[in-house]
Parts: C-alpha cells; structure tokens; sequence
C-alpha cells in the first residue's frame, strides 16, 4: 500500500490511503448523524442568540446588540424545528426577531416560550408591552408580565417594575417602587 506523506510533518508516522479513506467516511457520517446536527443547531442557536444571564444556555449567550441575526435565525429556526417544546430556542428566537425589529414575530415567540415557563421570555414581553413594540402600549399589562417574571426567579424584572412605578405610569409612584 503506498503511504500518503505524513512522514514530512510527523516523522515515523505513516497511514495507508485506504486507512484515510475509512478515517473520512466515519468523520462524514459522524457529521452527518441526526444527533449531531441536531445538538449542533442547539448550541449554535446558544451561542449565537442565547441570553448571558439564561443558566441554561450553553456557553455564555451574547449581548442582545452583537446578534448576528441571519447566522441565529437559522440556527434558530432550526433549532426550534427540532426541539419545538424547548423554551430557552423559543426565547433565543424571539431575541432573533426583537433584534431585527419585527416586533409582533418577537412577541409571538416569547408568548411561546413563556407559557413554558419562561421567565426572560416574560420579562421581554413586559419590554415591548411597555414600548408598544408588538402590541398595544400598555403599562398595567406590561407589569403583570414583570411580575410573572419575576415570580419566575428573575431579579432584573422587579427593576423593571420599580421603573413603572418610580415614573408614575403605574398608581403608587416611587413609594409602591421602594417597597419592591
């Protein structure tokens, strides 16, 4: 069998082009195999879209304002495709479609990802209720949505809630803020 000339980098070793075809043929497959990619499209849509204060992101999640939206909506998209219970893709999309400004498709995929249980999903539907971003301004809406975030366990929604109330768009004013 001829040798292909690993001994110009690695001298002493030697591997038949047969053993290369085969090493080749088991990496394509590997790559190709369904629980990989699908695994893959899971923690691309992590690091591409993946919230950085989500626990249950795979890596460290990116700030909203460095999303590459057309590399995390596909990633996404896929992502959602295989995993469509999974709330932390279902948030990650909706982050996609709030970074692109397509309000009411970011609305409609933290509606999703909330009702499982989503607590950031809740508090980004706080945000756009807030804004009017997506739907209706509306402040009373937008603190029930504060609130089930925070009962979820997220801390940064009681902020968020205590600013409706420290700018008077909530009865209570910064006294009913002071006592979040």
């Amino acid at each position: 069998m001829s040798q292909w000339g690993l001994k110009d980098n690695f001298p002493g070793a030697t591997m038949s082009k047969s053993a290369c075809l085969f090493m080749l043929l088991g990496l394509t497959a590997l790559a190709m195999s369904p629980a990989v990619a699908a695994e893959d499209a899971g923690v691309l849509c992590d690091r591409l879209a993946g919230h950085p204060d989500d626990t249950t992101v795979a890596g460290k999640g990116v700030a909203f304002g460095k999303i590459d939206t057309g590399a995390a909506e596909a990633a996404c998209t896929q992502a959602v495709s295989e995993h469509p219970d999974e709330a932390r893709y279902l948030f990650q999309l909706g982050r996609v479609f709030d970074k692109k400004e397509d309000f009411p498709g970011a609305a409609s995929y933290y509606e999703r990802a909330a009702a499982k249980g989503s607590a950031l999903a809740w508090n980004a539907l706080g945000s756009l209720s807030e804004g009017g971003l997506g739907m209706p301004k509306d402040y009373a809406k937008a603190a029930q949505y504060y609130k089930r975030s925070a009962e979820a366990g997220l801390l940064a929604a009681y902020r968020s809630l205590a600013y409706l109330y420290y700018h008077g768009r909530l009865p209570g004013g910064p006294e009913e803020a002071r006592k979040l």
